[in-house]
């Protein structure tokens, strides 16, 4: 544990690694507390080596050397295994993995004061590499944060960063109650929460970071800080989609939702033949049935596989309280040649709909875009995925799943009600499209990415000449590349800014971490 006064930590924290000193970073480490035998070989360290990355990774293994591992120990491979894509399992210097806040708390200052560049992982199921993964640097993952616990009037669950959202629907379905959450099993509650969060349950209730209660946060000088709507109001709404620049969250305080019965839903499948009622059916849905029926959710995935043999859409349908309901009985109407539609439970849903790709272990890639609502769009979409990708379709595991989420107003107007969120998204009915890329090796990335960006650039073409073509970026669901805290607007931009420079005045989050930054204008 510290032992010296924060403001001498914070003195200590406002040199940049490129202006130590050796004395200066003598001083820091003393601050440390480390036994004499490493305080001795770090100042040896320093004596005769000035590269301040290498020492301070150093530091932080000698600080936990039970929670800290070097690659090549088995502690190390287990966990860079975690990361869903194999493009984002990266050679970390370090991997950290804390088990409380105060180990985070005591960790940062020494990664901050070396300007150690470190990544930040919750599920791991960003695809690309250096979001929650680090090559080269320090990997803080939040794995061991699996704690769950229920308020005694079943109000609020109280999550840790390191679960997955699958489990914390198994534990409370016993209970009656579910939370806003992610709608594939292996998600993990950090980054989906705090990157905004689309769920089943998000007509009626907001997206996920709106059920937000109340966040613990560690800062970039080690403070530990539980922030809502009343204590740190700033803070507490920049976390909601401003995504990993202002602190690791490391507990959520989440209000659950009423689900006594269980819910229903199931997927439906389709031949092409059957893709032009789809789309009208879609757009029937986002103009009458979401509006009139809040409890109502779906996903719908086109499909490019196995070459362009397997060419098919399927939809994933949802209510949270009634079977069979009206306002999605046109997805039968239109005749699946697979329906498994149930009465069920939402950890029974989210495995049946996500079992296909299972154990899966591929090289994956995200991409976004908002457009309105409009079935001939959908149609030309669908028309165009297959035109992209029929001269790549040779390439060794191909897998193209283009998805559409209709989003009504319902949702957003949620959100406003609890306070609001960081977003910018403008209060119209729209289409979030997430285009999901998978293959098997490295030397078609280029390729695979390539064809990826062109598509939707395409599609965003399509969308402009309509007038349908929407600014707002779906972090879940973004590309390395993609702008996307720029695209909640100028404003959402300067106060986001505001947060980061009062509660990381050093700006530890914008230098050293990966992932979608603040932008710089």
């Amino acid at each position: 544990m510290y032992t010296s006064s924060r403001s001498e930590t914070i003195d200590l924290m406002t040199y940049a690694a490129a202006e130590l000193t050796a004395e200066c970073a003598i001083d820091f480490v003393k601050q440390l507390d480390l036994p004499a035998a490493s305080l001795s070989r770090i100042t040896d360290s320093i004596a005769n080596l000035n590269a301040w990355t290498t020492i301070g990774i150093l530091v932080l293994w000698l600080l936990f050397p039970e929670l800290a591992y070097y690659p090549g120990t088995p502690q190390y491979t287990a966990s860079q295994q975690i990361n869903w894509s194999l493009r984002a399992r990266l050679p970390a210097a370090l991997t950290f993995i804390p088990k409380t806040s105060d180990d985070i708390s005591k960790a940062l200052p020494v990664l901050s004061f070396f300007s150690v560049p470190f990544a930040i992982r919750s599920g791991g199921h960003t695809p690309y590499p250096g979001a929650s993964s680090s090559d080269g640097g320090v990997l803080i993952s939040l794995e061991k944060f699996t704690q769950l616990s229920l308020s005694a009037d079943k109000k609020i669950v109280s999550v840790g960063p390191g679960n997955r959202w699958v489990n914390v629907y198994d534990y409370l379905q016993p209970q009656g109650v579910l939370a806003v959450g992610g709608r594939v099993p292996p998600i993990g509650v950090g980054g989906l929460i705090t990157g905004g969060g689309n769920s089943y349950f998000s007509n009626r209730y907001g997206m996920a970071c709106d059920m937000v209660q109340s966040f613990k946060v560690v800062l970039a000088n080690g403070t530990i800080f539980t922030v809502s709507a009343k204590k740190n109001p700033d803070l507490f709404k920049a976390l909601k989609g401003g995504s990993n620049n202002f602190g690791i969250v490391t507990q959520f305080n989440l209000y659950t939702v009423p689900s006594p019965n269980g819910v229903w839903g199931g997927v439906t499948a389709y031949t092409p033949d059957k893709y032009p009622k789809l789309a009208k059916a879609l757009e029937n849905y986002q103009t009458k049935w979401q509006i009139q029926d809040p409890d109502a959710a779906m996903i719908q995935n086109i499909f490019f596989a196995q070459g362009g043999a397997l060419q098919a859409w399927s939809s994933i349908l949802f209510h949270a309280t009634t079977d069979n309901p009206a306002s999605l009985q046109e997805w039968k109407d239109v005749g699946p040649v697979v329906d498994t539609t149930k009465h069920t439970t939402l950890p029974a849903l989210v495995r049946e709909v996500y079992a296909s790709a299972e154990n899966q272990t591929m090289r994956q890639d995200f991409r976004t875009l908002t457009i309105g609502v409009s079935s001939s769009l959908y149609l030309d979409t669908t028309t165009l995925l297959s035109k992209a990708y029929t001269p790549i379709a040779s390439v060794p595991g191909l897998q193209i799943s283009l998805t559409f989420q209709p989003m009504g107003v319902s949702i957003f107007e949620a959100g406003e009600k609890k306070g609001g969120n960081v977003l910018g998204v403008k209060h119209i009915a729209q289409t979030w499209i997430d285009l999901t890329s998978a293959w098997s090796n490295e030397a078609d990335d280029e390729k695979v990415l390539a064809v990826g960006k062109k598509f939707l650039d395409d599609v965003a073409k399509m969308a402009e000449k309509q007038g349908l073509r929407y600014d707002y970026l779906f972090l879940n669901d973004a590309g390395k590349d993609q702008n996307v805290i720029a695209s909640y607007g100028k404003k959402q931009v300067r106060f986001l800014k505001s947060v980061s420079a009062r509660y990381d005045p050093e700006q530890m989050f914008q230098k050293l971490v990966g992932g979608f930054k603040l932008p710089r204008w």
